[in-house]
């Protein structure tokens, strides 16, 4: 209501602005005219008067001057005498005076003026306790007094333009009379009220004067919807009791409204802007300031100087240059309801004006509402600055809406939007959800929660649409996104395995999910795979050693589960050696060579000692595992030659092989040949043998036929025996 106010009062304003461009004209003509009155009438470019006759001023003393000066009309309600469309120019006094009747009459459409700007006490129209008066649409200019009222009852002044007076309307005493629809520009007061009772002001426009509208020492009256612009002083109430100041439009000067010594007034739904002090109370009680728009004010948007009992409720005060609410050496006085915010120099400030330690005003109702901040933090409480130490306890903010950028809710699960919000007066709340409306009502000003159900898996965009009575509105936007954020679990936590090394990796593991099982994964691809049902196997024969595995099971939207296990592959079989046999040799004959065979799966070490003395030793991998140690050169004597075979498993296994070395047999044949004499008788023979040493075989060559077959048939035996060894390895494994 106060928005369309300040509407209308901009145009009120343009017509004011026209009229003035209209008044020039009427101006020049009338000091153009000849100081003769003529027999003419007059044109006249304001209201609607469209023509006026010239006339000296009249003066009516009685009811019967109406009739003795032949003004038509009877002096009745229905049928009051008439004096209309008269121009009148005056030197000195009044252009038209009525005193002391109490006849139904009507001055209407007349063109009044002096012949120079006065400030002395010329005027326009002079009632003086008179009852029943209406002054109706004329055009007053350049007289002391365009309109003045004094001790009468019952009177109207309406429609009137009255211009550069020094003093537009004026009434003093007067009683249940209206001043309504008037356009006033005028010097020092626009319109004078004073000292009257049960007097309305309805919808006057004033410009241009020192005091658009001055109220004084009046009582039970009424100030409505005037527009008061361009003034030092819009508007100024003194000593007024029980007067209601009711949808006025105050803009500029000094002060918008003041109202000082007074008491019991409302001040209600003005629109206060532009000026000094936008509202002004000083040594006031019990006065009332509700629903007023005061904004643009430069320094304060309301003062109240010790002011007693005084009520500031449900006013927007924002934007102000000044304070918003300046409380000064003021007691008792009440403060809640009101939208608060962005004013440049504090949005409120109570002081005591001396050291006292508690506020002396509330700025709340004491029972749960407070003021409306802009700098509103959702905070339990409000400190205002001042040295009064007080505070509004139930704070809240003008219009305040905070929800999450992006709210995430699990599919299959309702969840609860809620936004932060705030306003002091809340009127009506709405929540769509992809344009569609999902709940509206009342809004107490207070968070607003969004219940939201069955939604599936995507990206919603809802909105909370929130409004004030104030005329505030404000929207939110949220992005709720609906996904399934829950992960897969292990039906049975897998755990780490052990293997035998040479054995094959074969290990399942298995998660549920509401979703199923998109994937399983692992961490080492390079020597394992697992299958889309989570089986584990490797990919070739593992080496001895252990592996840390990662295992991950996924659902459809990418969430998992982790597991961690050790593989560790172990090797607790012993190396194996096919025994060589024992070996006996002679002493000087050639050393021979003592073979062991012997497999594992993993490299071993071997040693090899002779009577506890290293005398071999290295490491053995791949395919062949032969183990070739040469006796050497040995005496007579027997040997312990030991294997000492270890695998990478730590696995041991060790051969023991028994060398002996015999003493060289030599046989030595000593033979006596006999000498034979003969005895000739022609010739005597002597014959000598010299006798030798033959070193005999060991045995007799059949034995060694025999100890050959032996050797073989041993060498065949030892060869199945590993063959056979081998097979069982090759065909079952250890």
């Amino acid at each position: 209501m106060a928005r369309r106010q300040v509407a209308s009062g901009s145009g009120r304003i343009l017509m004011i602005l026209a009229l003035l461009l209209l008044l020039l004209p009427l101006i020049s003509a009338v000091e153009s005219s000849s100081s003769t009155i003529e027999s003419e009438s007059v044109s006249s470019p304001f209201s609607s008067v469209t023509s006026a006759t010239p006339h000296a001023p009249i003066s009516i003393t009685s009811n019967a001057d109406f009739e003795s000066q032949g003004w038509p009309g009877s002096g009745s309600i229905d049928d009051p005498f008439v004096i209309e469309g008269l121009f009148i120019r005056i030197e000195e006094g009044s252009c038209i005076s009525v005193y002391k009747t109490d006849a139904y009459f009507v001055i209407r459409d007349c063109i009044l003026d002096v012949e120079e700007p006065d400030d002395g006490w010329t005027s326009g129209v002079l009632l003086e306790r008179v009852l029943h008066a209406r002054v109706e649409n004329c055009n007053i200019s350049r007289v002391a007094y365009g309109i003045k009222m004094i001790k009468s009852l019952e009177c109207h002044v309406s429609d009137n333009i009255l211009d550069l007076a020094k003093n537009g309307i004026e009434v003093d005493r007067v009683y249940n009379c209206s001043i309504i629809d008037n356009h006033v520009i005028g010097r020092k007061y626009g319109i004078h009220i004073l000292k009257s009772n049960l007097l309305t002001a309805f919808e006057n426009h004033v410009n241009g004067a020192d005091v658009g509208i001055l109220v004084e020492d009046t009582h039970d009256s009424f100030i409505r919807e005037n527009i008061v612009a361009d003034s030092d002083w819009a508007s100024y109430f003194y000593s007024c009791t029980n007067t209601e100041i009711m949808s006025n439009i105050f803009i500029g000067g000094q002060v918008g409204l003041d109202i000082e010594y007074s008491s019991s007034c409302l001040v209600s739904e003005n629109v206060i802007h532009h000026a000094g002090y936008g509202a002004y109370s000083y040594s006031s009680t019990d006065c009332e300031f509700t629903r007023n728009l005061v904004h643009s004010n430069t320094i304060a948007a309301f003062y109240l100087g010790r002011s007693n009992m005084c009520f500031l409720t449900r006013n927007i005060i924002e934007r102000n240059t000044g304070v918003g609410v300046h409380l000064q050496e003021s007691t008792d006085c009440w403060v809640y309801g009101n939208e608060i915010g962005w004013n440049t120099k504090g949005n409120a400030k109570d002081l005591a004006g001396s050291p006292l330690a508690a506020s002396l005003n509330h700025w709340d109702d004491e029972i749960g509402l407070g003021n409306g901040w802009s700098e509103f933090a959702f905070t339990m409480t409000y400190s205002v600055p001042g040295d009064c130490n007080a505070a509004d306890k139930y704070p809240s903010a003008i219009l305040a809406v905070i929800g999450p950028d992006i709210f995430n809710l699990e599919v299959g699960i309702d969840g609860i939007l809620q936004w932060n919000a705030s306003a002091i007066w809340p009127e009506y709340f709405e929540i769509q959800m992809e344009d569609i409306i999902i709940a509206s009502g009342a809004w107490n000003g207070k968070d607003v929660n969004a219940e939201l159900m069955g939604l599936d898996i995507g990206i919603y965009h809802c909105s909370l649409f929130v409004n004030t009575t104030s005329g505030r509105s404000k929207t939110d936007f949220v992005t709720v996104v609906v996904a399934d954020r829950t992960s897969p679990v292990w039906t049975i936590q897998p755990s780490s395995q052990e293997l035998e090394l040479g054995s094959r990796f074969d290990y399942s593991v298995a998660a549920i999910d509401s979703f199923g099982i998109a994937k399983y994964w692992i961490n080492d691809t390079a020597r394992f795979d697992i299958d889309s049902i989570g089986r584990i196997t490797d990919r070739h024969v593992l080496a001895l050693g252990t592996y840390g595995l990662e295992l991950r099971a996924f659902d459809p939207s990418d969430n998992h589960c982790t597991a961690s296990i050790q593989v560790v592959v172990k090797d607790t079989v012993k190396p194996v050696v096919i025994e060589p046999g024992d070996i006996t040799f002679v002493e000087g004959e050639a050393a021979p060579e003592i073979v062991w065979y012997a497999e594992d799966l993993s490299p071993v070490k071997f040693e090899v000692f002779k009577n506890e003395t290293l005398v071999a030793g290295g490491h053995l991998s791949g395919e062949d595992y032969t183990i070739r140690v040469s006796v050497g050169e040995l005496s007579a004597g027997v040997y312990d030659f030991v294997l000492l075979l270890t695998d990478e498993g730590g696995n041991r296994i060790e051969d023991h092989v028994t060398v002996e070395v015999l003493e060289p047999k030599t046989k030595t044949s000593i033979t006596t040949t006999p000498t034979t004499t003969k005895t000739e008788t022609q010739t005597t023979d002597t014959s000598t043998t010299t006798s030798g040493t033959t070193t005999q075989p060991l045995g007799d060559p059949s034995m060694y036929a025999v100890s050959l077959g032996i050797g073989i048939t041993l060498a065949v035996v030892i060869v199945v025996m590993f063959l056979q060894r081998r097979g069982i390895n090759s065909v079952g494994g250890r």
